[in-house]
């Protein structure tokens, strides 16, 4: 059986907005927002990758990339020799139309020249915002022995969360027969009345197929229109799918082969397309699969208390515990190695939190949270179940609950926050389901340790 390494083109979507990651997302791409610590949301993706033994790889990024460009040339630098192996971003280069990406299927539509010129057999298509630990070599192993012309990647979801997701139905061969994007009454699996079947966004294709449908949806004069208005056309008539189309990957490539494979099945005709799904296995190893599609501020918050607690939920040190003597799962990233070790001094209070490098706690209190780089927190300040991102300043006497703090933000002495939605929000800080975040290079309160705040350098 051939590799998977010698054989697969990988395409990582990283382009999306994140407006409700907002202000997170105000100067960043989605998949560059830092989280637990030291590493960025891109990064869980790309350790699947290269510790899938996958090197071939494209990073399709579009709106604020800068950061994200950044940081893949400074930590995934990984191949002095492109030929064997690459991890390179890809803007809109308008070499199919003058349009930026206009969805998922479309912004692999747009690069189908690079597709073509890297002349791999398989191709992997995969999102950039997801929290995960998965071994693709698997999930190919399977579509090879299934002769699958397209392989989704899928989880059981308990079937009261699962219309937030595109639901998968399979029959008893996990081949797929339908496909529905946040059904109101999603379907349930076969045999398990409690569970869905939901899409991870982990698309392997046969490289052919897959350029195949992207030019049945793009090649042709299908109209654009908004998922809203696909859905009402559809309902009005079941063939509108062959004259609209919202380049999206789960409302059109994978509906459509569906609707194909059914509609030659209903004339007595075989299936053109194997599809079939993969059960995700979790490297992680715990007794729930972890996958977190980080896409609001109160998901990237839990993302985050996820690592920190005692046994957590995602483990970031070793695939299994600590007590199993097996090759763990690393996970790199981008870390600067000039940066001296934690320092924490006057007999500071610190419990179930992630502390990173350069960071000084001076006589102050932290439970619960995340600390990352180059952080100062002052004394007699408590900080309880928050994130704070590189170099923010917290003065003394201060009290922060439930607060995400971006980076080079400075909290002088004596401020409160995370503990009245509307004063918080009179401020000017974004509010969420009672997390309150206090925006990038924001200045708080007058002074800090005696300074006046806005001539405080980071």
């Amino acid at each position: 059986m051939p590799k998977v390494s010698e054989t697969t083109l990988t395409l990582i979507l990283a382009g999306g907005k994140g407006e409700r990651l907002m202000p997170l997302t105000l100067d960043r791409a989605k998949p560059a927002v830092p989280i637990g610590g030291n590493y960025r949301i891109i990064d869980f993706t790309l350790n699947n990758c290269v510790n899938s033994h996958i090197r071939k790889i494209y990073l399709l990024t579009q709106f604020k990339s800068q950061s994200l460009d950044r940081h893949v040339r400074s930590g995934w630098n990984l191949f002095s020799d492109r030929s064997y192996g690459f991890i390179e971003t890809l803007p809109p280069q308008q070499r199919v139309s003058e349009d930026w990406y206009r969805g998922t299927a479309d912004a692999v539509w747009q690069n189908a020249y690079s597709i073509g010129r890297e002349k791999m057999p398989y191709t992997l298509i995969l999102s950039g915002d997801h929290i995960y630990k998965m071994d693709y070599s698997e999930m190919f192993a399977q579509h090879m022995a299934n002769g699958a012309d397209l392989t989704v990647a899928t989880i059981e979801e308990p079937i009261e969360n699962a219309s937030s997701f595109g639901i998968i139905e399979v029959d008893t061969q996990s081949r797929i027969i339908g496909f529905e994007e946040k059904p109101a009454n999603p379907k349930c699996i076969p045999g398990d009345t409690e569970h869905s079947l939901v899409s991870m966004g982990v698309y392997m294709f046969n490289t052919e197929t897959l350029l195949e449908t992207l030019g049945m949806e793009f090649g042709g004069d299908k109209e654009l229109v908004s998922k809203k208005v696909l859905f009402e056309k559809l309902k009005a008539d079941p063939n509108a799918y062959t004259k609209y189309t919202t380049g999206d990957f789960g409302y059109d490539i994978i509906s459509n082969m569906i609707r194909i494979n059914n509609n030659l099945t209903a004339s007595g005709m075989p299936m053109k397309y194997n599809v079939f799904s993969y059960n995700f296995r979790d490297e992680n190893r715990k007794m729930a699969k972890y996958w977190r599609d980080v896409g609001t501020i109160k998901s990237y918050w839990e993302s985050n208390m996820d690592l920190k607690t005692p046994e957590p939920e995602l483990n970031l040190y070793k695939r299994h515990n600590f007590n199993e003597d097996i090759s763990g799962w690393p996970l790199r990233s981008y870390k600067n190695p000039f940066l001296p070790p934690a320092k924490f001094v006057f007999s500071p209070v610190i419990s179930s939190s992630l502390i990173c490098d350069g960071v000084i706690v001076c006589n102050a209190t932290v439970r619960d949270s995340i600390i990352s780089c180059c952080v100062n927190v002052q004394s007699n300040s408590i900080i309880n179940d928050s994130i704070l991102l590189d170099n923010v300043r917290v003065g003394q006497n201060c009290k922060l609950n439930k607060v995400i703090v971006d980076k080079d933000a400075i909290i002088g002495d004596n401020q409160q926050i995370g503990f009245n939605k509307d004063e918080d929000m009179a401020r000017g800080f974004t509010v969420v389901d009672d997390i309150t975040v206090v925006p990038r290079g924001a200045r708080i309160g007058e002074n800090y340790r005696g300074f006046s705040v806005k001539t405080v350098i980071i």
